[in-house]
C-alpha cells in the first residue's frame, strides 16, 4: 500500500510539472503522449519509468465495456507473448540449478521422437528449431486436420444439443443462448496441452531453421521441458521460482485469474473467453498488471531470480523470450484478438516502458513513446 501511495504521489508530481519530465539522462513530454493516447482511443494501462522515477502512469478506456467498468492502474491484462520471457527465465533458473543445459538435445525430454536428437534447447530459445507455429497452423489450416478437430467438434455438438434441450419451449431463451455461445473459446477449451504437444512434434519434420522464425511452438515445448525437469506444473514452477521471489502478487495464469476483456471495434464476433489464452500455455497464458511487470524487470535484471552473470546468455537477435538490440535494450510484443502488449527495458539507462491493452492499438505506439524519451546530454 505504501509503495502504491508513493507511485501515485510521484505521478501527480509529473502531471503538476506541466507534463515534462527531466530526469538524470532523459526527458519525456507526458502531456504530448497523453493527448496522443486519448486522441487514438487507447484502452489499457501505460507505465514509463526512469530508474526509480515514474514518468508516465495512467489507465485509459474500459476494462469491460459491456458492464461499463473502467481500466485502472491495477487492472490485470492478458500478457500474450510476454509470457515467453517468463518461460525463458525458468530455463535460466533450471540451468543455474544444474538441472539442464541449453546444449541438451530434445530427445532427453521427448525420447519417442528420433527427430529430436539433432535439436538443442538453445534452438528453441532462439526460435530456430524449425517446429513451425501451432497457433497460426490451427487457426489457418484447421480443416486440414480432421483427426485433431473431430473429437472437439463432436463435443461442441453435444454441448449444443444440451443447450437446445435445456431451452425446449423457450425459443427466445434458446436464441439468446446460441447467439452468446462463444464457439472460438469452446474450441480452445477442448485443446489440451498433450494434444498440442503431439501435434507439434508429429508434424514437425525435424529440420532446424537456418534463420530466426517466430514460433509459439518452440516456447510451448520449453514449457513442457520445464515440467518434465522440475516435476511440477508450468504454473507451479513459474509461481515458486519467479513470481514469489519477485513479489508479483498480481500476476498469474489465464485459467485461474480474470483480466480486462478483449475488445476490438473492427471484429464483430470477438471471443471474450479466457481459453484462447489458456490454450497458449507457456507461449502466452499469463496475466499481470504494469506494477507487477515493473517488479519483474527489477527482479530479472537485479539478480533476484538467478545469478546476474546468467544475463550474459540473453544475447543475439532473440533469446530467452526477448528481442535483443545492439544498444542494450530488450523488448517484446504480444498480441491476440482484442489484446496487445509491449514491454521494453533499456539496460543502459534503466528505463522501462510497459504497455498493456485490451484493445488493439497502432503498431507505432511503442515507437512514439520511446521517441519522446529523448536523451539529455
Amino acid at each position: 500500500m505504501k509503495n502504491m501511495i508513493r507511485l501515485i504521489a510521484i505521478f501527480l508530481m509529473v502531471v503538476i510539472s506541466l507534463g515534462v519530465y527531466f530526469g538524470c539522462g532523459i526527458s519525456y513530454n507526458y502531456m504530448e503522449i497523453d493527448k496522443y493516447l486519448l486522441d487514438v482511443g487507447f484502452w489499457g494501462t501505460i507505465l514509463v519509468m526512469h530508474e526509480d522515477n515514474i514518468v508516465h502512469l495512467r489507465a485509459y478506456g474500459k476494462a469491460d465495456a459491456e458492464h461499463n467498468i473502467k481500466n485502472t492502474i491495477n487492472t490485470p491484462f492478458y500478457l500474450c507473448s510476454l509470457t515467453k520471457q517468463f518461460t525463458g527465465a525458468a530455463i535460466l533458473v533450471l540451468e543455474a540449478e544444474g538441472k539442464l543445459n541449453d546444449s541438451d538435445t530434445l530427445d532427453r525430454f521427448f525420447p519417442e521422437y528420433d527427430k529430436c536428437k539433432s535439436i538443442m534447447i538453445s534452438d528453441l530459445l532462439t526460435m530456430m528449431a524449425g517446429t513451425g507455429d501451432f497457433l497460426s497452423e490451427l487457426q489457418s489450416n484447421w480443416l486440414s486436420k480432421p483427426n485433431f478437430y473431430a473429437p472437439i467438434i463432436e463435443s461442441i455438438i453435444s454441448e449444443q444439443s444440451y443447450i437446445i434441450a435445456k431451452y425446449d419451449g423457450d425459443p427466445i431463451g434458446l436464441e439468446e443462448a446460441l447467439i452468446n455461445y462463444d464457439y472460438e473459446d469452446a474450441i480452445y477449451k477442448r485443446i489440451s496441452v498433450e494434444m498440442t504437444e503431439s501435434l507439434i512434434l508429429s508434424e514437425w519434420d525435424g529440420n532446424k531453421s537456418p534463420v530466426f522464425t517466430y514460433s509459439n511452438s518452440d516456447y510451448f515445448l520449453l514449457g513442457r521441458i520445464i515440467e518434465i525437469v522440475s516435476g511440477k506444473t508450468y504454473q507451479e514452477y513459474i509461481t515458486e521460482k519467479l513470481l514469489i521471489p519477485a513479489g508479483m502478487t498480481n500476476t498469474g495464469f489465464a485459467e485461474s485469474h480474470g483480466a480486462a476483456v478483449p475488445h476490438n471495434d473492427t471484429i464483430e464476433h470477438l471471443s471474450k473467453g479466457k481459453y484462447q489464452f489458456v490454450f497458449l500455455y507457456s507461449a502466452g497464458n499469463m496475466i499481470s498488471n504494469v506494477d507487477d511487470l515493473s517488479l519483474w524487470l527489477d527482479a530479472y535484471f537485479g539478480g533476484k531470480l538467478f545469478p546476474i552473470s546468467m544475463l550474459e546468455k540473453v544475447n543475439g537477435y532473440y533469446n530467452y523470450g526477448w528481442h535483443v538490440t545492439n544498444d542494450k535494450r530488450v523488448y517484446h510484443h504480444g498480441e491476440m484478438k482484442g489484446v496487445r502488449t509491449y514491454i521494453m527495458y533499456d539496460i543502459g539507462n534503466k528505463t522501462k516502458v510497459i504497455i498493456l491493452s485490451n484493445k488493439l492499438y497502432n503498431d507505432e505506439l511503442p515507437n512514439v513513446i520511446i521517441s519522446l524519451l529523448s536523451q539529455v546530454e
